[in-house]
């Protein structure tokens, strides 16, 4: 992937780039959005609160930026997202990075290579 390099604005809000996934899932391609976004965060520097790369996101991997930008005030969306946080914190999710393993929550970048020891016990690999 190439070395990190932190967005210029840091920390930053997230919501845009939230709601976008939302959106992106919606037409098959939350990970490629997800994965697309977070490239632009944190290999090229960009803000994720900025609307503009947020759509930019969303162009990249084949999203019409004039359905995108519309998404991200729509209401379905907004109410997705705020049952995905509902999910996230029923579960104990309080912060990021978290992940969830089979019941198991790993939180902290200082867990994630548990939580990467973890899945591979879990899946044999």
């Amino acid at each position: 992937l190439g070395p990190i390099a932190w967005p210029r604005e840091w920390p930053t809000s997230d919501l845009h780039a939230a709601r976008a996934i939302i959106a992106a899932e919606q037409r098959g391609l939350g990970r490629r959005y997800a994965l697309a976004a977070m490239r632009m965060a944190f290999l090229e520097g960009a803000d994720l609160a900025d609307r503009e790369v947020v759509l930019e996101a969303g162009s990249r991997v084949g999203i019409d930026v004039a359905e995108l930008g519309p998404a991200l005030q729509a209401a379905e969306v907004k109410q997705a997202l705020r049952e995905l946080n509902e999910e996230a914190l029923a579960a104990g999710v309080f912060g990021v990075p978290t992940v969830l393993l089979a019941g198991e929550l790993f939180w902290g970048e200082d867990r994630l290579k548990d939580a990467a020891q973890a899945y591979r016990a879990r899946s044999g690999a």
